[in-house]
């Protein structure tokens, strides 16, 4: 995966999600139809669904679920944290991410999220936690902000669209990559995800592409897939607005940290998400690189 200097990189495309009923206080399920035809940057190593439009999903579920858990004057202050083992290649004609809040206190949500194929086997598992803050006056503790499930959906899903975004790649060594990235078209359903749907891509397309070039694809190494992700955002409030005006420039830097050896099977890669020269939000990703078969003894193995 070798990128040239200063080109631009679709690193997704557009997609869609769509919400399925709610039925349940603290719970939402969300789908996404696969096209097969989708572009490159919406697959993942295996041919699966990309690993940034799963995490999107997790992050706008475990919005949803929370949602319907907030008491009265109480509002989304942002996503805190995002984890997510990735556990096999996500497949099928339909993936189904299903949040559920562990525990929504006084100033953040612990939300679990699955991710399924349909086939009902399990493509990722994550936890997200979600900021919550006072909109004013007095919680009434018996009483929801939103009593409707129904009226929730009309409010917050203005739309099924959701926009991809580019990469311009600034700097490159071996082990080391620095981005611009160029956010793309505001997404309508700003309430549930804005940028916090973004950058966990985001981190994960360049850490990726960072571990890329410690791989070594002469000798038959390739890039078999992101196993976890995690992403913390030292700025929760932040909106499309505050990245968009006064042509503020966003910044990813990514690096390896470690290729295990001998085995070279498994890559640590983190980065940094800055912005006019103050960290936004930081990460990590574990990634696998696996080896052509080799014939061993008359057995094959990996």
């Amino acid at each position: 995966m070798d990128i040239p200097l200063n080109k631009e990189i679709e690193a997704v495309g557009t997609w869609n999600t769509f919400p399925q009923p709610i039925t349940t206080r603290g719970e939402a399920t969300i789908f996404h139809t696969i096209d097969p035809n989708a572009p490159p940057g919406n697959r993942g190593a295996g041919g699966g669904v990309s690993g940034p439009i799963l995490a999107a999903m997790m992050q706008e579920s475990a919005t949803l679920a929370t949602i319907t858990t907030l008491r009265h004057t109480e509002q989304i202050m942002g996503t805190l944290e995002i984890n997510i083992n990735y556990i096999r290649r996500a497949s099928g004609k339909q993936i189904f991410a299903k949040a559920n809040v562990l525990k929504k206190g006084k100033t953040v949500s612990f939300v679990e999220v699955d991710i399924y194929n349909d086939e009902e086997r399990l493509v990722c598992n994550g936890h997200v936690i979600i900021g919550i803050k006072l909109s004013g006056g007095y919680v009434k503790p018996n009483k929801f902000e939103h009593e409707n499930f129904e009226n929730i959906l009309n409010m917050f899903w203005k739309s099924n669209e959701h926009y991809g975004y580019e990469l311009k790649l600034m700097e490159k060594k071996r082990g080391y990559l620095k981005f611009e990235l160029n956010i793309g078209q505001e997404s309508a359903n700003v309430d549930l995800d804005n940028l916090a749907q973004i950058l966990p891509g985001a981190h994960d397309f360049a850490c990726v592409n960072c571990v890329s070039t410690m791989v070594d694809f002469e000798n038959g190494e390739y890039m078999n897939g992101t196993i976890s992700l995690n992403l913390s955002y030292l700025k929760p409030y932040l909106k499309y607005v505050d990245l968009k005006s006064d042509n503020k420039k966003i910044e990813i830097i990514s690096k390896v940290e470690k290729k295990l050896k001998p085995e070279e099977q498994i890559a640590f890669a983190s980065c940094e998400i800055i912005s006019n020269n103050e960290v936004l939000a930081t990460g990590r990703i574990v990634y696998s690189v696996a080896k052509e078969k080799e014939e061993y003894n008359g057995a094959f193995s990996l």
